[in-house]
């Protein structure tokens, strides 16, 4: 046998008491599934350890229901883009060298136990959470592993455009976070990482890829994972007009694609929110990247689309210099070809404002899930009175089932609301704008509870993640009420209107 081998035995004895192999463990979840710019695969695999790739299809996730409205956690959509991202990832990591080990129908915690019978596990090593359910997991998995005596749970940033240690202030500075424009006015000047500094570093060789015989042999299928949470008749549907492929690598052939082979950045990217043209509309098919479901499961490195973003204007510049005249293109629109130079801030700042919801929810902490939402005091201005941020929660907000199924079934009467919310039903997606709308829709016209309609879009949303839809409820939908407005008075005008419908 080899050095190595005799090495890795004799510390695992040493250390265990027994003769379990000493092995690092890479924590996958749903936001981290990918190879490139993976802080935490590089950190694995920098110890010259055998190293297992773990993801765990918790029942909490996957088979819970939402507090209010029973919703699956996560609907058929996001839960089959899910299971192909995690199969793109196991054939990425398997051209490596390397197995993804998948555990169903067990919990973290229990899975973690498991693991800590079967090896001596050197250290766990996965991605920062910053919302509770998620920070309970997490903790659960510490104590497990405390329990056992086996090693720490190293957790890295990677989820975000701007590293959080690089920030020029604490995540606690609630200054920071009282509007968009104050963080990005706080973060000018602060550049991203290199991708290039987290790209892994494979250990080699037959030893170091674990393949732990209590893992599926292959991706299981969505009613699998589900359970009673699975509707087959929402897996598949012939209206949808563009469909998502989980995974990097459709993900990083969307980027080509769209910047590249297209030259969309150029010809038709609006963003998410702009409405300052009348002739480029953010509805128009190509406006947005439609990049989000990737960028939320983590398929995606914010960093690297910056860092494409960037190149690509250096190429267009180039392009430009070696042309005596440019040649005028047009959009769809009939609008010439812009500099991409001039819309590219429109992209970063949605990158941006990736980070303000998720750095700001690690300030509002379980706030931005309470009725109330953030304490309003942090958005007054200094020579305000005083006002009571309780306002909101003290509303006699409505809980009516038959409102909120007309809406989320579009079925108001209002044909913007119910085109999106059918776009939605259906596909798992509608624009940034049709969120907001549909939001403000279902607080100031029908009443509602405000975080009924939050359940409807965890469950739904392909491109859903915990602060960006949260902290975008509070913050884009629930603080800009007036305060001092009353309640909604044509409720019951909105109600006749639903039921002519």
């Amino acid at each position: 046998m080899s050095k190595l081998f005799w090495a890795i035995f004799l510390q695992c004895v040493c250390s265990s008491g027994g003769s379990k192999p000493l092995i690092n463990v890479v924590w996958f979840k749903c936001t981290d599934l990918r190879t490139h710019d993976h802080a935490a695969l590089k950190a694995a695999h920098a110890d010259n350890l055998p190293v297992l790739h773990l993801y765990v299809f918790d029942p909490f996730w996957y088979e819970g229901k939402t507090t209010l409205c029973g919703f699956p956690k996560t609907g058929v959509v996001r839960t089959q883009f899910q299971l192909e991202a995690l199969e793109d990832l196991a054939s990425r990591l398997e051209s490596k060298g390397h197995r993804l080990n998948m555990r169903t129908n067990v919990s973290t915690a229990e899975c973690f136990r498991e693991l800590c019978k079967d090896y001596a596990i050197n250290a766990v090593f996965a991605f920062h959470e910053v919302c509770s359910e998620e920070l309970r997991i997490q903790r659960q998995v510490q104590q497990v592993l405390r329990q056992n005596g086996a090693g720490s749970l190293q957790l890295h940033w990677g989820y975000e455009l701007l590293h959080h240690d690089d920030l020029p202030f604490a995540t606690k500075d609630r200054a920071a976070f009282k509007e968009i424009e104050v963080f990005l006015g706080r973060v000018r000047g602060v550049s991203p990482r290199p991708s290039a500094w987290h790209e892994p570093d494979f250990a080699t060789g037959p030893e170091k890829a674990v393949h732990w015989q209590r893992a599926c042999e292959q991706v299981p299928q969505a009613e699998e994972v589900m359970g009673k949470n699975f509707l087959a008749q929402e897996s598949t549907s012939p209206h949808v007009e563009f469909r998502w492929q989980g995974g990097e690598t459709a993900a990083l052939a969307r980027v080509r694609e769209y910047i590249w082979d297209e030259d969309r950045l150029a010809l038709d990217y609006v963003g998410a929110t702009s409405v300052r043209s009348l002739y480029r509309s953010p509805l128009d098919d190509e406006a947005t990247s439609r990049l989000s479901p990737w960028l939320a499961h983590g398929c995606l490195s914010p960093r690297l689309l910056y860092e494409e973003v960037q190149r690509y204007i250096l190429a267009y510049q180039e392009r430009a210099r070696s042309t005596a005249r440019e040649t005028q293109t047009y959009t769809h629109s009939g609008i010439g070809i812009r500099s991409p130079y001039n819309v590219s801030h429109r992209i970063i700042r949605e990158l941006l404002w990736r980070d303000f919801v998720r750095f700001g929810s690690i300030e509002a902490g379980n706030s931005i899930f309470k009725i109330g939402g953030r304490d309003k005091v942090i958005r007054q201005n200094q020579e305000e009175a005083p006002r009571n941020h309780q306002h909101l929660a003290s509303w006699c907000w409505s809980s009516d089932q038959g409102l909120l199924q007309a809406w989320i079934d579009g079925r108001t009467g209002f044909p913007f609301i119910d085109s999106s919310m059918r776009e939605l039903k259906i596909t798992g997606y509608c624009k940034h704008i049709c969120r907001l709308c549909a939001g403000w829709f279902l607080i100031s016209d029908l009443g509602l509870d405000w975080r009924m309609g939050g359940e409807w879009f965890e469950s739904i949303l392909v491109d859903y993640e915990p602060t960006l839809n949260w902290f975008n409820w509070v913050y884009g939908c629930l603080e800009p009420i007036n305060p001092h407005k009353p309640q909604p008075q044509n409720r019951q005008q909105c109600r006749e209107i639903l039921e002519a419908w």
